[in-house]
């Protein structure tokens, strides 16, 4: 008997991103933004103004302690395509021979990146000074007291394939 298969399979996104529960209020402080009219002063259109405001009025403290994702322009939603072909046999009585092939293919598979991650520094990095050697945190003098954001952009850079045989036999 011989058996094939196809199939092209989809995973939204807001199933990854935005359906979980870790991602909501009262875990979360979730806040959508438009484009600014300009970078000088990014909350100027924001209700209330910056939601994250220094406890010194230090107007350089932005985005601390954030968890910052956003969609990349050309982001395309992930796809899986799948295929196969089993061969099976029966080579004597209750004796089955089975074949398989399996092969799949990942297109347009996301990728988190850290745009702000701790830079490497040797003979001086430790875990006590993480924080001041993320790129958005480096300009900020170090009694700001600054606590590192990480800001993942969510691009789809990344594919997948996998080939796989599979011979068996059964009495």
């Amino acid at each position: 008997m011989l058996r094939i298969g196809y199939g092209i399979f989809y995973n939204p996104t807001w199933t990854n991103t935005e359906a979980q529960y870790s991602n909501k209020p009262p875990w979360v402080n979730r806040i959508s933004l438009t484009p600014p009219a300009s970078t000088a002063d990014p909350w100027a259109n924001f209700p209330g103004g910056n939601p994250f405001p220094s406890p010194s009025g230090d107007p350089g403290y932005v985005f601390q302690n954030a968890g910052i994702f956003s969609y990349a322009e050309d982001y395309t939603e992930p796809q899986m395509q799948q295929w196969n072909v089993n061969l099976q046999r029966e080579l004597a009585k209750d004796f089955l021979f089975t074949a398989a092939y399996v092969g799949t293919k990942g297109t347009h598979l996301m990728i988190r990146t850290d745009k702000n991650a701790a830079v490497y520094i040797p003979g001086q990095s430790t875990l006590a000074n993480l924080n001041a050697r993320g790129l958005s945190t480096r300009h900020l003098p170090a009694s700001s007291g600054s606590n590192r954001a990480v800001i993942h952009p969510i691009t789809r850079l990344s594919s997948s394939w996998t080939n796989a045989f599979r011979a068996a036999s059964a009495w």
